[in-house]
């Protein structure tokens, strides 16, 4: 550990080309605008460096200056460049909200352009553009768009770049997009997600975190000194859609599998589990105060409705015949 936790949080950490240090942005829980820090890749004292720096930086092939976000929060979204040690700093490019930056940015192997993600004027649709690092007007280099681009890293050679995005047929997957244009392409391609690209100085190979989901059913204990009780089996992954005490202390609880969602109910430490529906469109149970009866929201008729049945799945009546209770 070379930086101590922070409730604040700690993020975008960026070497130094030279290696000898680690930039990184924090901030400070009574602070209004993140900071960026410098501190030995071996630990010791940090340096603050600049305020006011939204996400991580990225440095110039010779490691005198580097590039950053910084936004107002209400309009206007720009991007500037400093010297290493914060000083200088200069105004490259802005946009006016909804029209947005986002991600990371990536100053590119010869120096000439810094690279980000923009979104189009309110659509929720993100392209590449560029920006001369000395300023000037942004250019569009990509014709493909993505529902969200995150972070974002040159090849070495400079003919493409490499991103974690995702569009409307997948998840974040990690991307590698031609520069100066061509089409993208997809490095990854499965079902799961990724999060965050970084490249080895050489180019050929790149790191970054697998994202599985898993969501279950917990019961924790009063005094347990944060233990924790699984009650939905490990391996099944279901999606919890509601949960309810029984009054003799069994749990009533919907769960999302591929057949849909339906009610089950289980004892406190998760044994003696049963069915309660099985039309695959029951959720969100409430107990009756004497344990009787639980109420529920079901699409067993097509339309969400509240229906009520006995505490053993039995019995079921529908309740409600509004429009979409």
């Amino acid at each position: 550990q070379i930086v101590p936790p922070s409730d604040a949080g700690l993020w975008g950490p960026a070497f130094s080309p030279d290696g000898d240090y680690i930039y990184y942005v924090g901030r400070a829980s009574d602070a209004d605008v993140s900071t960026l820090y410098r501190v030995p890749v071996l630990g010791g004292p940090a340096t603050r460096i600049l305020d006011d720096v939204y996400g991580k930086i990225t440095f110039s092939p010779d490691g005198s200056q580097f590039a950053f976000r910084r936004s107002d929060g209400i309009q206007k979204d720009a991007l500037l460049v400093a010297d290493s040690d914060g000083t200088n700093e200069r105004e490259i490019s802005s946009r006016v909200r909804p029209r947005e930056y986002h991600g990371d940015i990536a100053w590119s192997p010869d120096g000439g352009v810094a690279a980000i993600a923009g979104q189009f004027d309110a659509a929720d649709e993100y392209h590449l553009v560029e920006i001369p690092s000395e300023g000037g007007a942004e250019r569009r280099i990509s014709s493909k768009t993505w529902a969200h681009i995150e972070r974002l890293a040159w090849l070495p050679d400079g003919s493409g770049l490499v991103m974690q995005a995702y569009d409307e047929r997948s998840p974040f997957q990690i991307w590698e997009h031609p520069y100066p244009e061509g089409p993208a392409r997809r490095i990854t391609n499965d079902l799961n997600a990724y999060s965050g690209v970084s490249l080895t100085a050489d180019g050929k190979s790149l790191v970054t975190q697998l994202m599985e989901t898993e969501e279950a059913l917990w019961v924790a204990r009063n005094g347990a000194d944060g233990e924790l009780e699984r009650i939905t089996p490990k391996g099944s992954n279901p999606y919890v859609a509601g949960v309810a005490w029984t009054p003799d202390g069994r749990i009533v609880y919907g769960a999302t599998s591929d057949a849909g969602t339906d009610l089950w109910i289980a004892g406190e430490n998760g044994e003696e589990t049963a069915r309660l529906t099985s039309d695959g469109a029951s959720a969100h149970p409430s107990v009756s105060a004497d344990g009787r009866y639980i109420v529920y929201r079901s699409r067993a008729a097509d339309e969400p409705h509240i229906w009520r049945m006995d505490i053993d799945g039995g019995n079921p009546v529908q309740l409600t015949f509004g429009d979409a209770e």
